[in-house]
């Protein structure tokens, strides 16, 4: 087998299955070629007129540098990696926000709807229509019933207090989601990308 590679960097361009007096038409400016049998032109280059494996790939997401026969990282590929991470990180907070929150020691609903809910009824018991119609209580996440004997004023309470706690959250999370940026910002390597984990270091939700 003739392989036909770049003298320079000693990247293989062509392999053919013919004598090397048959091939030598084929040949490029720069380049030369040298036979061999079974390398595969993937995982090898030329070097003074030798086969040279490339090193062992150390991640998924390293080139090879031709002209320092290394593997490296572009600086896009980190940049690409970093706004992955900063993905998760955005996701992470998103989720959380809408985990059930604690009030009383006990879990209340907090996805969009369930706030759509609390903004509804505050604002009807604030513009003095109290309870509706056939009140029987506040549903809690593990579809308790709670506050079915209080006033409209009592209920309120709860909400407002509900509502300060996941204001509150909200903005712990992104504090949180801030700071996971901030350090991935600061990450210089493929491996320190690689190892981050954004899954730690958010508020406990008490839940």
């Amino acid at each position: 087998m003739i392989y036909i590679y770049n003298e320079t960097t000693g990247k293989i361009r062509l392999q053919a299955n013919a004598p090397i007096n048959e091939v030598e038409f084929l040949l490029e400016e720069g380049e030369a070629c040298i036979e061999g049998e079974n390398v595969d032109n993937n995982t090898h280059y030329v070097e003074e007129g030798e086969f040279v494996a490339f090193p062992e790939k150390p991640n998924a997401y390293v080139e090879w540098d031709w002209e320092n026969k290394e593997w490296f990282v572009s600086e896009q590929t980190l940049n690409t990696r970093k706004r992955v991470l900063k993905d998760n990180v955005d996701e992470l907070r998103d989720a959380k926000n809408e985990e059930p929150i604690l009030y009383e020691e006990v879990l209340f609903d907090a996805d969009l709807k369930s706030i759509e809910n609390i903004k509804g009824v505050v604002a009807r018991i604030e513009r003095g229509d109290g309870l509706t119609t056939g009140w029987s209580g506040w549903r809690a996440f593990d579809n308790s019933m709670h506050w079915s004997e209080q006033t409209a004023e009592e209920v309120l309470v709860h909400l407002h207090n509900i509502s300060r706690a996941l204001e509150d959250r909200k903005q712990a999370l992104m504090v949180n989601a801030w700071q996971h940026k901030s350090n991935i910002d600061a990450l210089e390597t493929i491996e320190e990308i690689i190892a981050y984990d954004v899954t730690v270091d958010w508020i406990d939700n008490g839940n």
